[in-house]
């Protein structure tokens, strides 16, 4: 059962007046509870040092949150609300600092202390977490979250057999739960119990499909199991997913104190759908003003130089992402097609060839490198690339309708009607899509279907070169 934050209790200050008992046993009774003469004061609001580089936009939230905590101190959900900001945005040490401070006026409320251990995890302090994070359990053997994170902390200890204990007790009161069915998946995984794994994600990996971690620890599963095909189908769903827990309220709301660039992102990409690029390198590189360093934007901001025709500040950008991250398979991908549009192909192949080694399981990487072969006319090396484009995203258009094109100049033409088969649906050139069909069929000996792509050719394309060639091997077919 998730608690819910609530509002803390002030403290009085006074006394009361007990006017009908003895002084002397007063005077005992507080000693004995260590009384003070008055209620200690209530805790000052966790800060970051002035020094600490957080971008603008951030500083000045975690400054107006601060200030709200110094004029009510005594109000355990803004000390609360404080270490929202600091956890959402990766300030651990403050954000544990201002969850005690929560607890030490709210104690009834488990989610402070939980969400002080989150931070001790996150800061590498697993001690100070396991401490918390047990006594949180034996308190409350319902509260799931607490049990969620113990078994995520054992995980990371390597103690499989705790893990499982602990997430056993996390589905005893969640038990439909995706992020726990998806953890005891992944322990049966790292037991390698692969078989327990599928047996309890297959069945409801369509329910989970929106569900990225589920896909992804079915995929390890299948690799386990030796079934490359169905392991690389999920790993892909999977791949670059998110942390997953069992939320409590905190959790829920810590979301909102983000100070996320993503609006910014998906305004700036429309723009440039729009064709409207100019626009979007204002908005981006006045977020930068915002949120200096952070790559996804420079990504972004590089992206749309390259569509404004400015290479050279596109690489400038890149090599300002690359800096901070150095292993980034974005900024790969971006590089390579900066370098195509300058026809610096050995350094596009160079780019393409690391974003590949970054990301091997995402076909996009393979997609950009067969792109450069082909334009080095390197059509024997570009097939690898291109298969495993294909095995990694099997529906991908340009991969597959260039697959159809080399094993048709090889005049293998069962594989490639499959990949033209495969391009169809999404196809960004359907006329040599339905082309190769055509063709294809009338090699295999089907010729009512090469008749029906032919005649397709005929009516949207009728100036297409290859409908004479077609239709005499149709005829010779006859």
């Amino acid at each position: 059962m998730n608690p819910q934050v609530t509002q803390s209790r002030g403290r009085s200050g006074s006394l009361p007046q007990i006017p009908t008992i003895p002084a002397q046993v007063v005077a005992l009774a507080l000693l004995l509870a260590g009384f003070t003469g008055c209620d200690s004061a209530p805790p000052a609001p966790a800060t970051i040092a002035a020094n600490r580089v957080v971008a603008p936009v951030l500083r000045k939230f975690i400054d107006q949150t601060v200030s709200a905590v110094a004029a009510a101190p005594d109000n355990a959900r803004l000390h609360g609300r404080l270490g929202m900001v600091y956890e959402a945005n990766g300030l651990y040490e403050a954000a544990a600092q201002s969850y005690r401070n929560a607890a030490s006026l709210e104690g009834d409320n488990p989610s402070w202390p939980l969400h002080e251990a989150i931070c001790y995890i996150q800061n590498g302090a697993i001690e100070r977490a396991d401490t918390i994070l047990s006594r949180l359990v034996n308190d409350d053997s319902t509260f799931g979250p607490a049990w969620f994170w113990l078994g995520s902390l054992r995980v990371g200890r390597g103690d499989l057999d705790g893990a499982m204990t602990a997430f056993r007790n996390a589905q005893r009161v969640a038990a439909n739960s995706p992020a726990v069915i998806v953890a005891i998946a992944h322990c049966h995984v790292g037991k390698r119990q692969h078989q327990q794994a599928v047996d309890l994600l297959a069945p409801i990996i369509e329910q989970l499909s929106g569900y990225r971690p589920a896909h992804y620890v079915l995929g390890l599963a299948y690799k386990g199991l030796g079934l490359r095909q169905k392991s690389m189908r999920h790993l892909r769903r999977g791949v670059d997913a998110p942390p997953f827990a069992l939320d409590d309220a905190v959790a829920i709301e810590l979301r909102r104190y983000k100070t996320s660039v993503s609006s910014v992102m998906e305004n700036a990409i429309g723009l440039m759908q729009q064709g409207a690029p100019e626009q979007a390198v204002t908005l981006l590189e006045r977020a930068l003003t915002q949120l200096p360093g952070e790559v996804s934007l420079l990504n972004n901001l590089a992206s749309a130089y390259q569509r404004t025709g400015n290479y050279p500040k596109a690489l400038q950008i890149l090599a300002q992402a690359e800096q901070l991250e150095p292993l980034n398979f974005r900024t790969q991908i971006n590089r390579s097609v900066v370098l195509q549009r300058q026809k610096d192909l050995p350094g596009a192949l160079a780019a393409a060839e690391a974003a590949c080694s970054y990301a091997p399981q995402v076909a996009e990487g393979h997609v950009e490198k067969a792109r450069v072969l082909l334009q080095m006319r390197n059509v024997d090396a570009a097939f690898l690339p291109l298969q495993t484009a294909v095995d990694l995203a099997p529906d991908h258009p340009w991969a597959n309708q260039q697959l159809g094109g080399y094993h048709s100049r090889a005049q293998r033409w069962a594989e490639a009607n499959q990949a033209y088969r495969r391009a169809l649906p999404n196809a960004g050139n359907r006329q040599a899509v339905i082309v190769g069909l055509a063709r294809s069929y009338a090699h295999l000996g089907d010729l009512p279907r090469a008749r029906n792509y032919l005649e397709r050719v005929r009516k949207n394309w009728p100036k297409d070169q290859n409908i004479g060639p077609i239709d005499q091997l149709i005829r010779s077919k006859e």
